[in-house]
């Protein structure tokens, strides 16, 4: 018997480098599965063959250091709309639980916060390929930056993309400009304590998700 909703949820998993969303999001999707809902997991840009090769491109840090702003945004937008046609929009329609890591919030921290483009050419670009709105909730993690350098060595990772390489100063206006984001949306942005232990942070998420999701569940 599976735990059927009557549409589909789209929540996000943001936060900076090494703060622990990549691993609950498979440890969220794992204990959403038990339970019997249908899942789709995937991140932006990437989850599709396309999205593969923007996100090489974007992230390859050759290219990081030769590429501005601009140019950059522009093939992260591309990378996420091409995910939310080929993989959101489908299994939204397929009434699907989608767990994302990334979307557009990372665009607004990153190039905007981080990179200082023009907050209104990010707005009128995320409304292109997103539309009005389509994220049920986002998760946000919060580490402090010390700890991301602290993430970085334990993890023994020997090639490091662009945004690994960026200094301090940098990871610290990321984590700004999410702490603007859970501030200002309180409602539909969580923020999680990526300190914490993984079992608690994945307890917190799965229990919040389903807050949200109970009013629309049906068993079939």
């Amino acid at each position: 018997m599976s735990t059927q909703v009557d549409k589909g949820f789209l929540f996000v998993f943001e936060g900076p480098e090494f703060s622990g969303k990549s691993t609950q999001l498979k440890l969220v999707e794992d204990a959403l599965v038990n339970l019997g809902y249908l899942v789709t997991r995937t991140f932006t840009p990437g989850g599709t063959s396309l999205g593969m090769a923007i996100r090489k491109i974007v992230k390859h840090p050759e290219y990081q250091d030769s590429m501005d702003d601009l140019t950059k945004l522009l093939l992260f937008s591309a990378g996420r709309r091409n995910v939310i046609c080929d993989v959101i929009y489908p299994a939204m329609d397929k009434k699907h639980i989608v767990l994302c890591d990334r979307f557009t919030m990372s665009t607004i921290v990153y190039q905007g916060y981080a990179e200082g483009l023009d907050m209104k050419h990010i707005s009128i670009i995320n409304n292109m390929i997103e539309g009005s709105s389509m994220v049920d909730y986002y998760f946000v993690f919060d580490i402090p930056v010390s700890e991301i350098e602290k993430r970085k060595v334990q993890s023994g990772r020997t090639e490091l993309d662009g945004y690994d390489k960026k200094p301090s100063s940098f990871h610290e206006r990321i984590r700004s400009g999410y702490t603007a984001q859970w501030e200002k949306d309180p409602l539909h942005v969580g923020k999680i304590d990526g300190m914490l232990p993984k079992e608690q942070i994945t307890g917190q998420i799965v229990s919040t998700i389903l807050d949200i999701i109970i009013p629309s569940v049906g068993l079939k």
